[in-house]
């Protein structure tokens, strides 16, 4: 089983656009992520997860009362769906943990046609981060050499014209991009000066957006 950063889902795959020249410079970085020490993924994995136990018990409900059954009965149903989701919460955990040490690995790219994300979950033996252990406690990203992911298990990206809105969180050195209402990219920095040089250009680009 593959675990696959939540933020995928909020992205779109495909080809970016041609650029145009952006005001600052292009940021472009490669980072190892932690996931089960990292309390900004704990918490698009637990709203995940509540969702899935959520919706599928809310429709059963729904379904069972509509079909006559008592309120044991339905309960029974919903119990047993959060188990099954408890269930599906413990498997993904064990190959966070074990099969991927706890974290994955992504390139970014910033540019003026969006942003692009390339996700690998291990680097070749040859790469010196691979030595250097797995990091376990590690809450923030850490940045890895420039050319380290050789193996791109995810590509995901999204255009400015789906951001409206930019929040960063310092003490994690996390960007996160939203529209009206939800995260569409989270954006992990290996250092303070990547955070402030992402936000100085994500800011750009909004403000560019909305001349236009």
């Amino acid at each position: 089983m593959k675990n696959i950063p939540l933020e995928r889902f909020f992205t779109k795959k495909g080809l970016l656009p041609t650029p145009t020249p952006p005001a600052v410079s292009c940021p472009a970085w490669e980072v190892r992520v932690p996931m089960l020490t990292n309390p900004i993924f704990v918490l698009d994995a637990s709203l995940a997860f509540g969702a899935a136990w959520f919706f599928p018990s809310v429709l059963f409900a729904v379904l069972m009362d509509f079909a006559g059954f008592g309120r044991e009965e339905i309960l029974f149903v919903v119990s047993w769906v959060g188990v099954c989701v408890a269930l599906l919460v413990g498997v993904c955990c064990f190959f966070i943990l074990v099969r991927f040490g706890n974290g994955y690995y992504a390139r970014y790219t910033l540019s003026a046609a969006g942003i692009a994300c390339e996700i690998a979950h291990e680097l070749p033996l040859s790469a010196p981060e691979s030595k250097k252990g797995s990091f376990i406690l590690s809450c923030r990203a850490r940045r890895v050499s420039s050319g380290s992911i050789s193996f791109v298990g995810t590509e995901k990206w999204a255009t400015w014209d789906k951001i409206q809105r930019v929040k960063v969180l310092s003490t994690l050195r996390v960007v996160t991009l939203s529209d009206a209402f939800l995260p569409v990219f989270r954006i992990f920095c290996p250092d303070d000066a990547t955070c402030d040089r992402v936000l100085e250009f994500c800011t750009a680009m909004l403000a560019q957006n909305a001349r236009e």
